[in-house]
């Protein structure tokens, strides 16, 4: 692992305690294997429709591989933003382990609205830490400021696929995962047709597509809304729903090993050379200086 640190903080024997808590320490350690294990599982139900799709499956088929593909990257975007609302404000180990699915629209809705800020939840250096820092010249802070910026750039790019994904398929997924079914367009659009279902969604648009009713209770005024979703379930949809969990999984690992290694080197901000490539040769120069190597475990 290779990370700038910048301002050595106090420690003393509940430095753990104070700064996250044990629970969430160590559940920061298996971070990556959960990612790694939630992207598998989407590239696994990937394989199965880009194999149904290679020996024209019907219809129902496709769909089905096309909501796992769905379902499990919906999984991975709840444990980055579980972890993003755990870790916001006050680390919390109960609001990583006890959530609504409405909490977490909120979480990212305030990344997605810059409510909540990127780089201070990755724990990247601010202008006044860079400025502080003793013994860097002037090229070394400029260029630190500039991986920075790009590192923030990135980051919320990826923030913003993911958000987006959460925020518009959450219910409709969350419901086929609890048990309702989703309609595959053919049900739809062969006769006899889906009754009423098939008058309230887009009968244009490509197929394989699936529809769904979801109904909320009005608590003030007691009645039941029903709002029809229609997703969308073709290649080029699920490539780009594998792109996004892919995204994700990335966002989780490197938030939760910004945190760890921030708090086992006894720093409070962090930042990793990921994006480092992207700068200029005198920039990346004068951060080889300033770079730390820890060798993971």
């Amino acid at each position: 692992m290779v990370k700038i640190r910048l301002q050595t903080l106090g420690a003393d024997a509940g430095y753990v305690e104070q700064k996250l808590g044990p629970e969430l320490y160590s559940q920061l350690g298996g971070m990556r294997a959960i990612a790694e294990f939630r992207l598998d599982a989407v590239e696994r139900a990937g394989r199965l429709y880009d194999e149904a799709a290679s020996r024209a499956a019907a219809e129902p088929e496709m769909t089905a591989h096309g909501l796992l593909v769905l379902q499990r990257t919906l999984l991975v975007c709840e444990d980055l933003g579980a972890l993003i609302n755990a870790l916001a404000n006050e680390p919390d180990w109960l609001r990583f382990t006890s959530y609504a699915a409405w909490e977490l629209d909120e979480t990212f809705s305030a990344l997605v609205e810059s409510r909540l800020d990127v780089p201070e939840l990755w724990l990247m250096p601010t202008d006044k830490a860079i400025y502080q820092e003793e013994g860097w010249t002037d090229a070394q802070r400029r260029a630190l400021r500039r991986l920075r910026e790009i590192s923030a750039r990135e980051l919320e790019q990826e923030i913003e696929m993911v958000a987006g994904f959460w925020l518009f398929h959450r219910r409709s997924i969350k419901n086929v995962m609890h048990g309702f079914s989703l309609v595959p367009a053919c049900f739809l659009l062969d006769p006899p047709g889906g009754g009423i279902l098939s008058e309230q969604v887009d009968l244009i648009q490509k197929r394989p597509f699936a529809a769904s009713l979801v109904s909320e209770l009005d608590d003030d005024k007691q009645t039941v809304i029903t709002t029809t979703y229609t997703v969308d379930l073709t290649a080029e949809a699920v490539a780009a729903v594998r792109k996004i969990a892919a995204g994700a999984a990335n966002l989780l690992t490197r938030l939760a090993e910004a945190r760890r290694f921030a708090l086992e080197t006894n720093h409070r901000h962090v930042i990793g050379e990921e994006f480092a490539n992207q700068l200029g040769a005198p920039d990346r120069e004068a951060l080889a200086g300033i770079l730390w190597r820890r060798d993971d475990d």
